[in-house]
Order: C-alpha cells, then structure tokens, then sequence
C-alpha cells in the first residue's frame, strides 16, 4: 500500500465516521427526545395581522422548571417572553429564556406590512437539561467538522497525489 492509497483511506474513514457521530447524535445525546418531543407536542397556531402584537399563551415556572424555549416557523416575527414587570426577552425564531418562577406571558410581534399565519413550539424545561443539550452539541458539531474538514483534506491530498503521480509515471516510459 502507498502513501497516497494511505492517505485516501484515513480521509474516507474520518469522514465516514465524524459523519456518523454528527448525523446520529440525536440518538444519544442526553435530553436531546425529551426536548425534541415536547416541542412537537407543544404549538399554537395564530393568525397575526400586520404591524401589530398579539398574546398566544400563558406559561408558568417554578424553580426547577425555569427555562423557556420558543420556536417560531418565521423570521420576520418576534418572539416575546413578557411577565408583569415587561418584556423579559425578544428574539426571531428561537428564543430561549432562563426566567424566575411565575407567570409568563408569550406574544407574537409582527412588524410587517403583511398578514402572517405562524406556528410557535414552546416547551419549559429545567435549565440544567437545556444547557446540557446544548453544550454537548455544540461540541460534538466542533470535533465531528474539524476531523471531517481533516478527512476531505487528506482524502483530497491523496487523489491529487496519485493523479499526478500516475501522469509522472507515465511520462517516464
């Protein structure tokens, strides 16, 4: 086996598996169908008009439940969290939200010119899994493209190496 055969291989195999490990990681990160499944049980639909504000739902929090997520299907909306104080936070398409216990109201800001019908996932969780989630995503995402960018690398030094060294040994006969 040569170097170029060598350095195709290695590059095929890390990128097969940091694929694997990017694709799949909804299978075995922790939280991960706790999450995923209570923001597809959870949603309200609502027509809003233009350039106005409306209140789709009540949520409320305790100590332990203190995060809320929100996820929008637009994002030429806002997203807002408001309690009796006021807005507490304001975001397009995902917003997630640590908060005290209480009531919480959520609105939806549509700033535009046009009608808009919008679809909002909500859920509350323990903040603990939220950040969990998260953090070992974002970790997994880092490695899985920083070994799978290694992966075309040598993949792609081993092609052009054995391109031209097949068109060097076939100048020499």
């Amino acid at each position: 086996m040569n170097k170029n055969s060598l350095f195709i291989i290695v590059g095929t195999v890390l990128i097969i598996i940091f694929l694997a490990l990017y694709l799949l990681s909804p299978l075995y990160l922790p939280y991960y169908k706790t999450v995923d499944q209570t923001l597809k049980n959870n949603y309200k639909i609502a027509n809003v008009d233009p350039n106005s504000n409306i209140k789709i739902l009540e949520l409320t929090t305790t100590n332990v439940n203190n995060t809320i997520y929100l996820l929008s299907n637009t994002s030429t909306v806002y997203l807002q969290i408001i309690n009796s104080s006021g807005l507490v936070a304001n975001n397009s398409e995902v917003l997630i939200s640590k908060v005290y216990p209480g009531k919480y109201f959520i609105t939806i800001d549509n700033p535009t010119n046009v009608s808009q019908k919008v679809l909002v996932r909500y859920a509350v969780f323990p903040y603990t899994q939220v950040s969990s989630l998260y953090s070992t995503l974002g970790i997994i995402t880092t490695v899985s493209e920083f070994f799978i960018v290694l992966g075309i690398v040598a993949l792609g030094y081993g092609v052009i190496s054995s391109i031209f060294n097949k068109k060097r040994f076939k100048r020499k006969k």
